[in-house]
């Protein structure tokens, strides 16, 4: 099984909140950036915790296309 941490992410989608996954990149649209988010199989993982939480801590004020963000064990995620 694969290690390591990824940033969980909450969406509201017609007004319930969907769980998915920063893939590591993200597009403009009219200058605002926005992350793109997927299942888990595509999601970025980073190799340490801390890493994780220090770029989803550069991510939060970039973009705003989420309501919660987390990191999350890679192990917990794909047991669930």
């Amino acid at each position: 099984m694969k290690e390591g941490w990824v940033i969980k992410v909450y969406q509201d989608r017609f007004q319930r909140l969907v769980k998915s996954y920063y893939t590591g990149h993200g597009y403009t649209v009219q200058g605002d950036w926005y992350g793109a988010f997927a299942d888990i199989e595509e999601a970025k993982v980073y190799t340490s915790q801390k890493r994780a939480i220090n770029a989803m801590e550069k991510l939060k004020p970039k973009i705003w296309n989420w309501e919660v963000m987390e990191v999350a064990s890679l192990e917990d995620e794909t047991w669930r």
